[in-house]
């Protein structure tokens, strides 16, 4: 089993995380190998234990530049399918978040479902701040209302090895992993779980890091996102042009009079229908110009990402 961590710059948190997921895969027998995914780090990794008992390997695998948590993992997912085929993956976070005590439970339930489905974390219980939490459940109804799938889960999971192999071949994994898996319709199961704090220092996500986070998201699903506002779009002309049609109605055919708001009311209905149709055709061509575009494959192109890999012996401890 190999388990990926995507880090940038918390390598404290990180150090801590690794001893935290020996001690519990000593105790159910389960073997993994470490890779942390240096995402443009500008400090080194320092002060990491190579003192194992169920931890055989760890490998820092250094990216070129800051690719963002995301393709981060898309790139460590590609290079598990190339370099280390056959093995099951589990992605976590490297701050302490996603507890390592949920991996046995994740591996159970992969075996219970025959290796047949990627098994992620549902988020019973979060751990962050009520601001958090309140933009939080908007980007939830926001997300779907625009795309018809509600959010349950995040990156915490367990793939099988076929699912890495098949992961790897979709474009959509270099915007996001979770949206990923559902956009393809790779099956998959919840284990619930609740988030802990972070082990270590500070998060350094802000809200416009956060915000980018979820665009990207929607960026999976942005067919779906376009069909539901053209269709938001074209009721909303045809409801405009219906309350034209009764304002006309009530001015010709009845006695009623109020000098003017004939002519405000048709000009108001006029430049929102405008600005509707406005709006569908930027969405048309913008997933037309998308399609144009060259498709990213990460286990053909994740390679040019890679500046290299930097390998830990792990020292057994009796």
């Amino acid at each position: 089993m190999v388990i990926l961590v995507p880090i940038m710059n918390d390598w404290e948190s990180f150090a801590l995380l690794v001893k935290r997921i020996d001690d519990v895969l000593s105790q159910e027998e389960i073997h993994a190998h470490v890779i942390a995914i240096d995402d443009g780090s500008s400090k080194r990794a320092e002060k990491i234990l190579t003192d194992f008992h169920a931890v055989e390997k760890l490998d820092i695998l250094h990216l070129r530049i800051n690719l963002g948590h995301q393709r981060a993992i898309a790139v460590g997912l590609a290079y598990c399918s190339k370099n280390l085929p056959g093995q099951s993956v589990v992605v976590m976070d490297g701050d302490g978040e996603d507890a390592p005590e949920d991996i046995p439970r994740l591996c159970k339930a992969m075996k219970m479902e025959n290796g047949e489905k990627v098994i992620f974390a549902e988020r019973s219980r979060r751990s962050e701040s009520y601001i958090f939490r309140f933009f939080y459940m908007i980007y939830k109804a926001a997300h779907w209302l625009l795309t018809n799938k509600g959010i349950r889960f995040g990156n915490f999971s367990i793939i099988p090895a076929r699912r890495v192999w098949q992961l790897a071949a979709t474009p959509e994994l270099w915007n996001h992993y979770a949206a990923a898996v559902v956009k393809t319709r790779i099956p998959y199961a919840l284990v619930p779980t609740q988030r802990k704090e972070r082990i270590a220092g500070k998060s350094k996500m802000n809200f416009v890091s956060l915000l980018i986070h979820g665009l990207s998201a929607l960026s999976v699903f942005s067919d779906e996102v376009v069909t539901r506002i053209l269709i938001f779009g074209f009721s909303f002309i045809v409801l405009c042009m219906l309350t034209t049609f009764g304002v006309l109605s009530v001015t010709f055919l009845t006695t009623f009079t109020a000098p003017g708001w004939t002519s405000y009311v048709i000009a108001f209905m006029a430049i929102v229908c405008l600005q509707m149709i406005t709006i569908c055709f930027i969405s048309c061509f913008f997933i037309l110009g998308m399609r144009k575009q060259a498709t990213f494959i990460p286990e053909r192109d994740h390679v040019f990402f890679i500046s290299g890999i930097e390998e830990y012996p792990c020292m057994k401890s009796p």
